[in-house]
């Protein structure tokens, strides 16, 4: 056995400080005083987090929980039995997702609030009520002012008005499920299943007195589960447990909230669906789950690489590929996550090698010529885990390779010792996360780490975080902007940086239909230890071959482009097991 197939824990880093942290540590002068306005005692475990989060920061604190003591608004038993009626077909549905769907780490398993307050003052109010709109007496308004709130987080109550969004001097913040954009009204991220919008959205936002959506702080994007209202809302739910404390931290550090105004919905309120539209919906999401069911059964995703020799992509803004060759295959697996690398002048294609049985994926090489695939693939590294997208580079007469082993909870880095077959552990760059496709990329004589991260429950599609170091052996520092992009259309890397037309692109990919569904090509307009922005040019689109469904790897390289791609095939065809 050699050194590649050595678990790292085995082998002694020589060097760099293990990361750990995905934000840089901000201390405020005076922590922020943090109120919650909250319907209980108790609280979902998105909203537990959220207050552990502040409790355990360092430069924040919660000050105040208001607690709303209206008495419940009780129906006559005709209108009770009328609504319930109406809704059947709604309750039953969201009753049994649940029941099937909800866990013990679920995002709404209740939680007691106090042990996570602490010594916080407790303040039970009586709002007015005027239809749907709640207001503050101006007795319970000084009581809150008294606990002198730098901002106030809405966790209960109805639409609030008044003097209330004044209080705090950084006002009142608010989870939306972006209906300041599309979905106004509810139920929360109900109506994207039902429409087959590939987006889900979550926002958070400042209260206004004029504005109906409030001034946007943060917004993020994921993609929509296509049947189950309660998994589309967990994984929403868990990863906007994080805006809170991201928002807090830039306050701490003393710089504003990039605060925004969504444009005008003229859409109609969305309500609760009645028992019509629920039989439209269940038929529709019933076909849905029969075709996943079918596919799943008889078919596989089966991946590919294909190859041309010419221009590399000159147009990101209008990205076109044709005359691709693909790359044989053994039966029983397939390639993926290609990477051309220039070692000492002569070309390697690294790519991920998935064997269907073992259902694990290794890394693979096959020397490369003028003409294309000179030879055959052999395996250059096996772990005990599943590895994929191989990321090679050199740096001071060296060669090296980062692997995705995001099963693993690290990011790995291993050095060449005799390439292309024998590769030795040197240290992690991160760990205790699940990170994926990891990218490195040397910038003004800095070294950045690129990779998404799963950090509280959600998917390893939606959130971009950035590191940086003086050396690409660490120790990698986290930037100040993570997550650097927080949008599934364009979040997770698909392949290494290049410059065209002096700009440097960055490729992601567009993962909203589905993982890998595209590739995006995003100009990188600023990249430092402090800053980092980037706007989309171009979208290469699964159309360049016959029956595809995805592609999600880009590499361009010595006069080649290379591109993986995604195509629905047979099981039996390539020797997957059922």
């Amino acid at each position: 056995m050699n050194l590649a197939s050595a678990p790292p824990q085995q082998l002694e880093p020589e060097r760099g400080t293990l990361a750990s942290a995905l934000y840089p540590p901000a201390v405020a002068v005076a922590p922020l005083r943090v109120g919650l306005l909250v319907d209980g005692d108790t609280v979902p475990a998105w909203v537990a987090r959220i207050v552990a989060q502040i409790r355990e920061s360092g430069f924040a604190q919660v000050v105040i929980v208001v607690r709303n003591g209206e008495q419940p608004r009780r129906l006559s038993l005709r209108a009770r039995i009328r609504a319930r009626l109406r809704h059947l077909l709604y309750q039953r549905y969201t009753q049994r997702d649940s029941a099937r769907r909800r866990g013990p780490d679920s995002a709404f398993a209740y939680r007691d609030l106090q042990p996570l307050v602490g010594d916080a003052s407790w303040l039970t109010v009586e709002p007015k009520r005027r239809g749907h709109v709640h207001r503050f007496s101006t007795a319970d308004l000084a009581r809150i002012r008294a606990a002198q709130p730098d901002l106030l987080l809405r966790f209960g109550f109805n639409i609030l008005r008044g003097e209330i969004l004044g209080v705090a001097r950084h006002g009142v913040w608010s989870y939306h499920h972006d209906d300041s954009a599309q979905y106004r009204g509810g139920p929360a991220m109900f109506w994207e299943i039902f429409e087959g919008n590939p987006l889900t959205g979550t926002v958070l936002q400042r209260l206004s007195e004029e504005l109906d959506a409030g001034h946007v702080l943060y917004r993020s994007h994921a993609a929509t589960h296509p049947h189950s209202l309660e998994l589309n809302r967990n994984a929403a739910y868990w990863k906007a447990s994080s805006f809170v404390l991201r928002c807090l931290r830039t306050l701490a550090a003393g710089d504003a909230l990039p605060e925004t105004v969504s444009g005008r919905c003229d859409k109609p309120l969305y309500r609760t669906p009645g028992n019509l539209r629920m039989a439209q919906f269940l038929g529709t999401i019933a076909a849905r789950k029969s075709h996943i069911l079918v596919e799943d059964r008889l078919r596989v995703p089966h991946w590919f690489v294909a190859w041309r020799r010419g221009n590399p992509l000159l147009d990101p803004h209008a990205p076109r590929l044709s005359g691709l060759r693909e790359l044989p295959c053994p039966r029983g697996h397939f390639y993926a996550d290609p990477l051309l690398h220039l070692h000492h002048g002569e070309p390697w294609l690294f790519v991920e090698d998935y064997d269907y049985r073992r259902g694990k994926g290794t890394l693979a090489v096959l020397p490369w010529s003028d003409d294309g695939p000179a030879g055959t693939a052999r395996t250059v590294l096996d772990l005990d885990v599943h590895l994929s997208y191989p990321f090679v580079f050199e740096w001071r007469g060296e060669t090296y390779l980062v692997p995705e082993s995001a099963a693993a909870h690290r990011i790995s880095l291993f050095r060449a010792r005799a390439f292309p077959d024998r590769w030795e552990f040197v240290c992690d760059l991160l760990q205790g996360h699940r990170a994926v496709d990891a990218t490195l990329h040397e910038h003004d004589g800095r070294w950045y780490l690129f990779a998404n991260v799963c950090e509280a429950g959600g998917g390893t599609y939606d959130e971009l975080f950035l590191f940086h170091a003086d050396t690409p052996l660490g120790p990698f520092r986290p930037h100040p902007g993570n997550p650097i992009v927080s949008d599934v259309r364009r979040a997770r890397p698909a392949g290494r940086l290049f410059t065209r037309n002096g700009q440097l692109i960055r490729p992601a990919q567009d993962c909203a239909r589905g993982y890998g569904n595209a590739v995006v090509f995003n100009h990188v307009q600023e990249l430092s230890p402090s800053r980092y922005r980037e706007q989309p040019l171009g979208r290469l689109a699964p159309d360049w071959a016959p029956g595809l469904s995805g592609c999600h790897t880009y590499s361009a390289l010595a006069g080649f482009e290379i591109v993986d791609g995604k195509r629905p095939t047979w099981r039996r065809s390539v020797g997957a097991p059922r």
